[in-house]
Formats: C-alpha cells, structure tokens, sequence
C-alpha cells in the first residue's frame, strides 16, 4: 500500500460503491475539505476538483453542502445546485483562505509527528460527524466526498500500521463504520492528486 494516496485511504475506509439502482435517485452530497493542512498547490486543485463536481456530476434535482476544516470556514448547508452562488462563494472561500507562499515548501517527513495526527483527528471528527447527520437525512441516495490533504492521508495511513489500536486509527475506523451503517456512500479525493477525482466517474 502506497502511502498518502487518496486511492490507498479509499482502501482503509473500504469505500463502495452504492448499487447501481441508487445512482438513478435523488442524489444528496456532502463534502468536507480538509484545507486546514493544504499546501498552495492542494489549494490550488482543490478549487478545480470542486469545480468538476459543481459542472459535472451535479444537477439541478440533488442537494449539496461543503463543510471545511481549515482557515475558509465554510459551513454551507443543504442546498440545491440549481443556483450555483452558494456554492461558488464555498469554492471562493477555500481558495483564498489563506495567502498562498510564492514557493511550495520543500517535502518533509512528517507524516506521523504529533502536529500531524491532531490535525488528521479534527479532519477525521469533523467527517464523522458530517457522515451522521447526512445518514439522518431522507429522500434519496447519500454521497460523502472527503477531499484530503496528501498529509492527513498520510498521517491515518501511517498510523494504520504503526499504531492500530490508537486514537487514529480509532478515527478512521469509526468514520467508516458510521457511512456504513447510515447508508453513506464514500469518496475520498486526494486534493494532492487530481487524478483522484476519478472516483466521480460513476456518478456521471
């Protein structure tokens, strides 16, 4: 397994896709960015992947909300694509939530530092909790899309193999257990990866 890829952390949480008769309901999407670790250049691929889902997958008969971890503050409930404001002033906000450097930091190990798996917990709960309340919503087919930091991904990743039974992993494991048990169809994409964004396909 490859560390901080989104397709690696897809494996973790054992993300399925629904049956193919749920494509075809009302379709309800919940998004969490986790911005508050970005770099600029995550940033920067963030605002497009959240794009292709506002001009590709959306319609005018689903609903969507976008709920941020980091510096944009976006908190933006249930509403329907159909007016495109509310979620092009999200998109807006995660984009210039923070001044972006000239320079991308230079990489650095710090997958599994302390700094690292506190930011990775408040990604991880702030999914969770996302992911209960979407399973509480009725009238159609329910879609999480959790666009990552390549850091939180590698933090949860590492932490699966070198700490499985501490407060981490307990993260992960719960955020899959509650999708699964709420009907909640996750997707993870990497804002590191734009390749990642892949996973929409089926919801074309």
């Amino acid at each position: 397994m490859k560390f901080g890829t989104a397709a690696a952390l897809t494996v973790l949480l054992g993300c399925l896709a629904p049956p193919a008769e749920a494509q075809t309901s009302a379709r309800i999407f919940v998004v969490v960015v986790d911005d508050a670790r970005f770099t600029p250049s995550e940033t920067r691929n963030a605002e497009q992947l959240l794009a292709l889902l506002r001009d590709e997958i959306l319609t005018e008969a689903d609903l969507v909300g976008i709920v941020s971890t980091g510096p944009s503050g976006v908190a933006t409930d249930l509403h329907s694509p159909a007016d495109p404001r509310r979620l092009n002033d999200s998109i807006r906000k995660i984009t210039n939530g923070r001044l972006l450097p000239v320079v991308e930091p230079a990489p650095r190990n710090t997958a599994y530092n302390a700094d690292s798996r506190r930011y990775a917990h408040i990604a991880f709960l702030t999914a969770t909790d996302v992911v209960r309340n979407l399973a509480k919503v009725e009238g159609g087919s329910k879609h999480f899309v959790f666009v990552n930091s390549a850091e939180t991904a590698a933090t949860a990743l590492e932490a699966a193999v070198a700490d499985p039974g501490g407060e981490l992993a307990r993260d992960v494991a719960e955020l899959a257990s509650v999708a699964r048990l709420g009907n909640v169809t996750m997707r993870v994409v990497g804002a590191g990866d734009l390749a990642s964004a892949n996973v929409f396909r089926p919801l074309k």
